[in-house]
């Protein structure tokens, strides 16, 4: 009895030893997973932010180039007294700039000499020469200035209905220089909604906040929008702004936010060419939401394990109480005679030849309910009323009985006294009497019922892993593939029995550098874990990229013997990067690249012609007729005509050439590798065959030319700014001979000053 009582305690013991380490298991993948998740989520932001920070200083830099070459124009085609010119002119110059409203001409003294808004009452508007953004950019012409948010649509919106309205500008202001216009300056009123409508739809995955600050600590622009924070709003003491301006160019701020009442992690960049900063918000709790999701899954999968673990402790406590009555009964009567098969933890039983019961032990009591004298002369039949668990046990009696075999062993599933059906090994064997004759046999009963509850949970594991929403590959020492689960067969197209035996690099396609492979073996074979992405090739040959978790497995021994990779389809993430990149160096109608790709595309030509000694035309198209048609037929018809045209630009140089859209029905083409420069003239000549061809337009035959300005590099110029220049205006050359021809650069004629003043 004091055995059983020791068993029970030992038993207690270890159900709570087992809790315990549960416990801490649980803990530490809670502990794990909440620093993965929030690291993902810090990583999402950053992302984010990157693209937002890229895209924002695009945008400013297509602004600054608007204004700079408008000011060019300006000083090359029209006077200050020519109002209505000035006005169309700014009017033309913002029809593709959707991130500008309004583009203003100022004297030195702040009066309005231009105004691309047809309502625009700027001309009555009193103290624009006393902003600061006109301050700064008249005291320091040729530069541009990014300045506060003002109420309004306009600059000269009346005041109460800027209010009102509840819109905001953001003015961007550039002194000129120069004759003419020297002191003046040109001010755009930029759209913050511009900005919110490219911010909103990166927020729908996680509920973020992103805002575009000036680095003084000014809004500029929120999304989503929040009415308690208008731009103009000055918040120096805003963490990612006073990070910002202590010199980091990116990172991650953690601020308790008391008009949240929640902690927030905020990602910040800020544009080094720009005085502004971005970040992107979320609030710490939405962060971990997945992380949260986890933890009450955990805790209710943790609390039923809790609940069966303190079922099954006081089912044995029971179990192990019944057996100290049985076996107190019992002491007396075998004592010292049935000690040795009283010891044994199985079930023992032993029968007669007859196949009736004869004795047992107390586990074998237990285990049926049945005390041996009850037993005794009963068969197994009477014992298991179920015929069809008693067959079995028949069968193997008979057999032995017959001395056909020696033993017998077999499994059978058993009701035992508990209710419960278990899984138990049966051994059985003859015994003789003296003359060798067979008497009777002994049985021994080992419970299996818990070894193939561990099966179970090892085949349930088998089934996880095989129905992982991930891929799972496992491989031995020599990166020869052993397991693969479903969700690589789905991926990648191959089989099971296809890809058992070969090694991962079936799926190479040329695109992932060596070095990456390198280091993956480098990190696996030293035990560490290693994660990156591969750009890989599925059976069908179609390409798709991964993410890839790659680590050791270790043995018993603590030594590595295979290595596990779990590896998760990215693809429609790169799309969208891939997307969201094309956004930001195309145009969006026609698909060409766009002023900041086309200046890099450029630059890079100009740097490769000085190596190679070869010459670069930069022609300037401008198609004839355009606003006549587009007025006439419609915006669309319009947009369908800019994008016919520019297809045919494409078709009418080589490959290797450069066609882009700088605005409006105005192209830019860059001819590399120029052997000599009569090779520009037979292409100019081409492209002006190709589009004097009618179009069909909407039902509408539409025959629309265009004139070409031609310059060379380095003849020219060997510069972009200068090139681009040059090339407008001969442009404008080929214009005033009567359109539908092509011009070259011819420099300008220097003039005396006497003779200037004698034209006078």
């Amino acid at each position: 009895m004091r055995l059983l009582h020791k068993a029970s305690t030992a038993t207690i013991v270890f159900c709570t030893f087992v809790v315990l380490i549960a416990a801490v298991m649980l803990g530490r993948n809670l502990y794990i997973g909440y620093g993965q998740t929030l690291n993902d989520a810090l990583r999402n932001q950053a992302q984010v932010a990157q693209l937002l920070e890229e895209h924002t200083r695009h945008s400013f830099d297509s602004v600054e180039l608007m204004l700079n070459s408008t000011a060019e124009l300006l000083q090359r085609t029209t006077r200050p007294t020519e109002r209505t010119a000035i006005d169309a002119l700014l009017r033309e110059r913002i029809v593709d700039a959707p991130l500008v409203r309004q583009l203003l001409l100022l004297d030195g003294s702040g009066r309005v000499l231009g105004d691309s808004a047809p309502r625009s009452r700027a001309s009555e508007v009193e103290g624009l020469g006393t902003r600061d953004w006109f301050v700064l950019a008249h005291e320091a012409p040729g530069s541009v200035r990014l300045a506060r948010p003002e109420r309004g649509r306009y600059f000269g919106e009346n005041a109460e209905i800027a209010e009102s309205s509840g819109l905001w500008l953001v003015p961007m202001a550039a002194g000129l220089r120069g004759e003419g216009f020297s002191g003046s300056v040109l001010v755009a009123a930029l759209n913050p909604d511009y900005f919110r409508r490219f911010f909103s739809p990166l927020g729908h995955d996680r509920p973020l906040r992103i805002s575009l600050w000036l680095i003084d600590g000014t809004l500029l622009v929120r999304e989503p929008n929040d009415a308690a924070l208008p731009p103009g709003f000055r918040d120096a003491q805003w963490p990612a702004v006073r990070e910002a301006r202590t010199g980091l160019g990116h990172g991650v701020v953690e601020w308790d936010s008391p008009a949240e009442s929640s902690v927030q992690l905020i990602s910040f960049r800020a544009t080094m060419q720009w005085p502004v900063m971005l970040g992107v918000a979320q609030s710490k709790q939405a962060a971990l939401a997945d992380w949260y999701a986890t933890l009450r899954e955990q805790g209710i999968v943790a609390g039923g394990a809790l609940l069966v673990l303190l079922v099954f402790a006081r089912s044995l406590f029971m179990q192990v109480r019944r057996r100290e009555r049985i076996g107190a009964r019992l002491k007396a009567a075998l004592a010292l005679q049935r000690g040795l098969l009283n010891a044994m933890p199985s079930p023992v039983y032993y029968k007669d030849a007859a196949g009736r019961y004869q004795g047992c032990n107390p586990a074998f009591e237990v285990a049926f309910g049945v005390s041996e004298r009850d037993l005794q002369q009963m068969t197994v039949n009477e014992l298991l009323p179920r015929a069809s668990q008693a067959a079995p046990h028949t069968l193997a009696d008979s057999a032995l009985f017959e001395g056909s075999k020696d033993s017998s062993a077999y499994e059978s599933r058993v009701d035992y006294a508990d209710g419960q059906t278990h899984h138990v090994l049966f051994r059985k064997a003859p015994y003789r009497d003296d003359d060798g004759q067979i008497i009777g046999l002994v049985g021994v009963m080992t419970d299996l019922t818990e070894y193939k509850a561990q099966e179970d949970t090892l085949r349930m594991m088998s089934l996880a892993v095989e129905q992982s929403p991930a891929s799972v590959v496992i491989t031995d020492l020599g990166g020869n593939i052993e397991f693969v689960n479903r969700k690589f067969e789905l991926v990648t197209g191959y089989s099971r029995e296809e890809v058992i035996g070969r090694k991962p690099s079936l799926l190479k396609s040329g695109y992932t550098r060596a070095e990456q492979y390198t280091d993956l073996w480098q990190t696996i074979s030293a035990g560490g874990e290693w994660h990156g992405e591969f750009h890989n090739v599925r059976k069908n040959g179609e390409m798709y990229w991964e993410y890839a978790s790659i680590s050791a497995i270790r043995g018993a021994d603590g030594r590595i013997h295979h290595y596990m990779a779990i590896k998760e389809d990215i693809t429609e993430r790169k799309r969208l990067e891939e997307k969201l990149r094309f956004q930001a160096s195309f145009d969006a109608l026609t698909g060409l690249p766009n002023r900041v790709l086309l200046l890099d595309r450029l630059l890079h030509e100009l740097i490769r012609a000085r190596r190679t000694r070869t010459a670069v035309a930069v022609m300037f198209v401008d198609l004839d007729h355009f606003k006549e048609i587009n007025d006439g037929l419609g915006h669309a018809a319009g947009d369908e005509l800019l994008c016919r045209m520019a297809q045919r630009l494409c078709d009418a140089v080589r490959a290797c050439d450069t066609v882009g859209r700088f605005g409006g029905d105005e192209f830019v083409i860059v001819l590399s590798d120029l052997q000599a420069p009569e090779f520009a003239e037979f292409s100019a000549q081409r492209i002006l065959r190709s589009l004097m061809q009618p179009l069909d337009i909407e039902g509408h035959s539409v025959q629309c030319g265009a004139s070409i300005g031609i310059t060379l590099a380095p003849d020219d110029g060997d510069d972009c700014e200068t090139l681009l220049q040059n090339a407008d205006s001969a442009m404008y050359l080929a214009k005033s001979a009567g359109r539908g021809a092509f011009r070259y650069y011819r420099p300008p004629v220097l003039r005396l000053p006497h003779l200037s003043q004698s034209t006078h």
